[in-house]
């Protein structure tokens, strides 16, 4: 009976726990998708070599210090409000490097490290970014289409702001916006295929919690057992899994340790910790399926070969160093790597600091990508929900960094479209308008047809709908979708709400910096909360706040469009 109750508790737990188990994880290293695309450095070797020994542990990161030294004051000078500095130590003063360890999947620790990055080039003469999760030997990040899009000061103010707004979105990381932005930063990737290449599986990722309920149901009593079972009944599933745990005291120390959110544990942390299970489900004689068996393999080799990666970021990112003497460079990186990261810096003489957002030292779940956003991400799509632009755009599979990607692109500049075309309808020109066309005819992703221009007046605002043909295979041009778009500017006294604060050009007031917009869309981001447990499947299109003031819909057909700008 004992048996047969656990087992039947157990076929629960897979599906529950496998999202604490993912807190620890998705904190700490990104579920790598299996194609990967991104920009790095060439593959020469630095001065100074790295021992790589993966056999010892790092450091643990309760031990790291914070050294007085010039990299100390410009990361404490860098960090103001946004992040804390962890650790930092003194060395060569040809070599720098500010180390950012951050959680893939929080908008607003991107938006934090951006701010970052934007002081450190203002302030401190930063010219080189080294990313995780692009590869060493694919050449910077391709921004320069973005780069080469029409100067004149309205549309650069509108390529500014929907960058901002595609970093606030989750769209972007804070390289991939400072490649956009910043012409003169190298933002570069650190990584090697084979490595980066090493995937886990969703069901592998539960195999250390299966083992700790294998070893449970070796020592927990009948009585505990009807117990938890009683609170499952009443769905009170938390309480009697922890009931379950309480147990076993060592098994709650290895599962505290796992899914407290409280730590960021690295990759050599997490094998002792798996390696520990494995050898207590032996001692013990839990029973351990042929799956689950597999399943531990495959997460602790996955971690191993994160150790590895450790390893490969940091000899790729000292040769940028050797590059650029005296001059700081970036290292942004999950968290699981930066205890060896630091201990191999420190190995290597390097005068480094690093600094972890305010959002990941405070765990804030505030701002997060929901799971549905995630899972696109995953699954190389926009992170657009559906009635979103990025949903009509979707196509092939996209790397982890996707500035060169056609969909992208072609929503960069439906964004910068929306805002040129809206403010000329504003400002009651004709359209199709002969500047604003001289303008777009330098968007090579999009095609927009004069013919389809159609102002229709909504109080006493202009508002304007018009069809789109944007590409979205990287390889084959003439594969395209078509789609409507509306489009409207608010007037600066309407106030619309929290969800785009920074002023706009158009309005008549003095422009304001990239760290201002930055620092403003942050700010709103916090405001949101934790992300949804559900999607809004959308039956009429949505209006999205595209940037102070300016607003969009997007519809399949002329009718749904002009339905939604008469709406909005």
């Amino acid at each position: 009976m004992q048996g047969k109750m656990i087992l039947h508790f157990r076929s629960w737990s897979f599906i529950v726990l496998v999202a604490a188990l993912a807190l620890s994880m998705l904190a700490c290293e990104n579920s790598n998708p299996s194609s990967a695309r991104g920009a790095g450095i060439l593959g020469q070797a630095s001065r100074t070599s790295v021992d790589c020994g993966t056999d010892s542990p790092p450091s643990s990161k309760s031990s790291f210090s914070v050294e007085s030294a010039p990299i100390s004051q410009i990361a404490a000078d860098i960090s103001t409000d946004v992040g804390k500095v962890i650790a930092a130590a003194n060395g060569s003063p040809d070599r720098m490097m500010i180390v950012f360890e951050e959680t893939h999947t929080s908008r607003v620790g991107q938006l934090e490290i951006a701010l970052m990055l934007l002081r450190l080039h203002d302030k401190h003469n930063l010219r080189q970014i080294s990313l995780e999760g692009a590869f060493a030997d694919q050449g910077e990040l391709p921004a320069k289409w973005f780069h080469d899009l029409p100067n004149p000061r309205n549309v650069v103010q509108a390529k500014e702001r929907v960058a901002v707004r595609l970093l606030g979105e989750g769209e972007i990381s804070s390289a991939e916006f400072i490649a956009l932005t910043l012409p003169d930063v190298r933002v570069k990737g650190n990584e090697r295929a084979e490595e980066y290449g090493v995937t886990m599986a969703d069901k592998s990722s539960t195999a250390p919690l299966s083992y700790l309920l294998a070893i449970v149901e070796k020592s927990a009593t009948p009585s505990q057992i009807r117990q938890a079972n009683q609170l499952m009944k009443a769905k009170k599933e938390k309480e009697a899994i922890e009931l379950l745990w309480r147990a076993d005291p060592w098994v709650n120390e290895r599962y505290q340790k796992l899914t407290d959110k409280s730590s960021s544990p690295s990759s050599e942390e997490l094998i002792a910790i798996y390696q520990e299970i494995e050898a207590k489900a032996s001692a013990v004689g839990a029973q351990i399926d042929s799956e689950t068996r597999s399943g531990m393999r495959e997460v602790t080799e996955f971690f191993k070969t994160a150790s590895k990666r450790s390893c490969t970021m940091v000899r790729n990112t000292l040769a940028m160093c050797d590059a650029t003497p005296k001059s700081p460079v970036a290292l942004i990186i999950g968290a699981a790597h930066t205890a060896k990261v630091a201990d191999l810096l420190k190995a290597s003489k390097v005068s480094y600091a690093v600094i972890s957002p305010n959002s990941l030292t405070e765990r804030s779940e505030q701002g997060m990508l929901s799971e549905f956003a995630y899972d696109r991400k995953l699954n190389q799509e926009s992170v657009d929900a559906p009635g979103l632009l990025g949903a009509y755009l979707k196509g092939r599979r996209k790397p982890s960094t996707v500035l060169g990607k056609q969909w992208f692109q072609s929503k960069v500049e439906t964004y910068t479209a929306i805002r040129l075309i809206a403010a000329a309808a504003a400002g009651g020109g004709k359209l199709p308008s002969p500047d604003v066309d001289d303008q777009l005819k330098a968007f090579t992703a999009i095609k927009i047809a004069p013919s389809s221009y159609q102002v229709i007046k909504v109080g006493d605002q202009n508002r304007v709908i018009f069809k789109v043909t944007a590409r979205t295979d990287d390889q084959d041009p003439s594969r395209t979708v078509e789609f409507w778009v509306g489009g409207w500017k608010e007037p600066p006294n309407n106030n619309p709400p929290v969800t785009e604060q920074f002023k706009d050009p158009d309005d008549g007031e003095k422009p304001v910096s990239l760290e201002d917009m930055v620092q403003e869309t942050l700010e709103r981001v916090r405001q949101e909360g934790e992300p949804s447990k559900t999607e809004h499947q959308p039956s009429t299109p949505l209006v999205l706040l595209i940037s102070k003031n300016f607003k969009a819909v997007f519809a399949t057909t002329p009718n749904a469009a002009m339905s939604a700008v008469r709406r909005g």
